[in-house]
């Protein structure tokens, strides 16, 4: 008996201490979901913001490579080959100055290169006959290298046969800066964000539970001197509210009542045997 009196009290001990810090469990549960939560707010704006950026730079070189096309094509009509073409070049030059990342601009057909600004890899032209013919005549390509994002823009002559295509390769690593620039600023973002919502949290969850914790840890103490006093312990109801007080009293009550009877027949028995009882 007086073991499980022992063990009983280091129980109700462990409780109060453990209600101590019940505000900071509280807290950092709340602060764990609001992490989270952050955290995928943050990835999904990474990902749209990443996902409209590469759109958009696909979207102004396509642009550029189908005024191109409208430049070789207004040409192809009056009988001017690409090659043969004299506004070809200075339009290409001057998309090329206007456009910083932009790596090369050039016109191929199925034989190859006919005419490039600025510094394209080299191909067969093999590679450029199966693209031209993979790609619809208003449709586009689209590829590139390790540093290079590539996209094709097929042009066709006056009975509609694709003959060739604008090719533009714009800068890859330039377009990777500035996603892993945006990157860096969510992070901050989220860092600057978590700091004062931790301080809110955490200096909430302490006013809030601040009342509950110290009433628990009374309420502890009451069960803990109803173990090791000879006394019935009462919960008063300004603890934890009428009701729970009066289902404390009630379970204090009929604890007690179990432990005196449990104590009494110890020391019945123990009287017993010390008669020569069997």
């Amino acid at each position: 008996m007086q073991n499980s009196t022992l063990s009983a009290a280091a129980d109700n001990t462990d409780a109060a201490r453990q209600t101590k810090h019940l505000w900071w469990r509280i807290g950092a549960l709340l602060m764990l979901v609001i992490t989270l939560v952050l955290i995928l707010i943050s990835f999904l704006n990474y990902s749209n913001y990443r996902k409209n950026y590469l759109e958009l730079n696909a979207t102004r070189y396509m642009i550029m490579g189908k005024d191109l096309r409208q430049t070789i094509e207004g040409g192809l009509n009056i009988g001017i080959a690409p090659a043969a073409n004299t506004h070809l070049l200075p339009t290409m030059q001057d998309l090329m100055q206007r456009q910083s990342g932009t790596r090369y601009i050039a016109i191929v057909d199925e034989f190859g290169v006919v005419a490039v600004q600025g510094n394209m890899p080299a191909q067969p032209a093999a590679e450029w006959k199966k693209r031209l013919k993979q790609t619809a005549n208003d449709g586009i390509w689209q590829g590139g290298g390790a540093d290079t994002f590539q996209i094709g823009v097929p042009f066709s002559n006056n009975f509609n046969i694709k003959i060739g295509a604008v090719v533009i390769g714009y800068d890859r690593l330039e377009i990777r800066a500035a996603t892993r620039d945006m990157l860096r600023k969510l992070a901050l973002s989220l860092l600057q964000t978590l700091l004062p919502c931790a301080l809110f949290i955490f200096g909430g969850a302490y006013l809030l539970t601040r009342k509950l914790t110290r009433d628990l840890a009374q309420v502890s103490e009451t069960l803990k001197r109803s173990l090791d006093e000879p006394v019935q312990a009462h919960v008063t109801a300004d603890l934890l509210g009428a009701d729970v007080a009066e289902h404390i009293n009630t379970f204090t009550k009929l604890s007690y009542h179990a432990a005196r009877e449990l104590k009494q027949l110890e020391l019945d028995a123990a009287t017993g045997t010390q008669g020569g009882k069997p």
